[in-house]
Formats: structure tokens, sequence, C-alpha cells
């Protein structure tokens, strides 16, 4: 096959990650506050801190969200197509695009508990990291930094490079500081020295 493209704005939302996957890897002592799925009379949903919030298609609402992203698309039943990386490796042959840059939602997400949104940024980075290594080449899921706390945002920004990253988000959503304070050399200074590209996804609210 010949690829004539490069994606740069793909998605990996909130509704397509899977149920457990923070329930399985946080801190026990974050296991009850920490994002779960819960059903409801209008479908499955995400929950955390104790308050429903978006929806999630690791449920009952599956079938009603693959028809409602995927209309044109065989998708199997029950799937998360944007998180199993080969559905998202068969979607971008689709188009002849050879990789995609996959940003998430996550990092707007509104966590009253400093410390279990830290542990929701580590649990999200590790994951998708890992759905990167199924194909380095083509798949690029961005980890976020947690740039909320601008002193963590360097030794994850290291970590995660030990575990093979190639490029970050730093969303500009919910920056701490303005991103000429000198808080953020350390981050700065590392990605140059790294050669990690540092991604921003431009919204309304940015």
């Amino acid at each position: 096959m010949n690829y004539d493209n490069i994606s740069a704005d793909n998605h990996i939302d909130s509704r397509w990650l899977p149920k457990n996957l923070w329930q399985e890897r946080v801190a026990s002592r974050f296991k009850e506050a920490a994002p779960k799925v819960v059903e409801t009379d209008k479908g499955s949903f995400w929950s955390w801190e104790g308050k429903t919030r978006g929806e999630a298609a690791d449920g009952s609402s599956n079938a009603k969200l693959i028809k409602q992203f995927f209309p044109t698309v065989e998708v199997p039943a029950g799937s998360l197509p944007p998180s199993d990386p080969k559905l998202a490796l068969k979607h971008l042959d689709l188009s002849r695009t050879w990789a995609g840059v996959y940003y998430a939602d996550t990092r707007k997400w509104g966590v009253a508990d400093d410390a279990l949104r830290r542990e929701i940024y580590r649990v999200y980075n590790d994951f998708v990291t890992e759905l990167n290594a199924n194909d380095p080449d083509r798949l690029c899921y961005l980890p976020n930094m947690p740039t909320f706390a601008p002193e963590i945002c360097e030794p994850e920004l290291r970590r995660l490079i030990d575990k093979g990253a190639k490029a970050v988000e730093f969303g500009c959503y919910d920056v701490a500081k303005p991103i000429y304070d000198k808080a953020w050399d350390p981050l700065f200074g590392l990605a140059a020295e790294a050669g990690i590209p540092l991604c921003c996804h431009v919204g309304d609210g940015a």
C-alpha cells in the first residue's frame, strides 16, 4: 500500500478508555475515588470522586457510541477502537494514513484531589506508552504533561523518555503559570536536549 498522509490530530477520548484502567493501576489508597465505569438508566458513564461524568463505551453504551462515532466502518461489538492498536492501525490504513498522533481529553478532567489528579495522569501516561509499543513507527499516543504542577513535569518527562516516549502533550488549558515563566525551564530544557516535541492541542479554551 502507498501511504499518502500523516494524521496530526487523532483522538483517544475518555469514552473509549477501558473501564478498569485506573481501578487496576492506581495505588490502593486512591481506588475508591479513582475513575471507574458505573451503569445508570441512561447507559454507562465514567465516575470519580463520587460524581458521574462523561459517557463510557466500555459498558452498556458501547453499541450506541460505536454507531454514533463509527457509522460507516465495521467495528466489532464491544470494542474500544481508539484504544485498540490493531483497530487503530486498520483505520489508518483505510485512509492511506501512515501514522497518527493521538490526543486525549483526560487533561480536561476536573479532579479536586491534587494527589489523585497526579495519579490519574501517571496511569494514563503508562497506558498510552504501552499502546505506542505495538507499532512505534505508526502510533503516537501522547502522554499528558501534568502542567497544573510544573515542578513534576520534568521528572515525568524523564520517566516517559525512559519508557520510549517520542512526544508528549503540553496541555495549555490548565498551565499553572504562563509558558514564559522560568518554572518551565527544566521541562523545556529536557525536551530540547532529548529532541522530544511538546504538542499543544489548540481550542477555544486556549
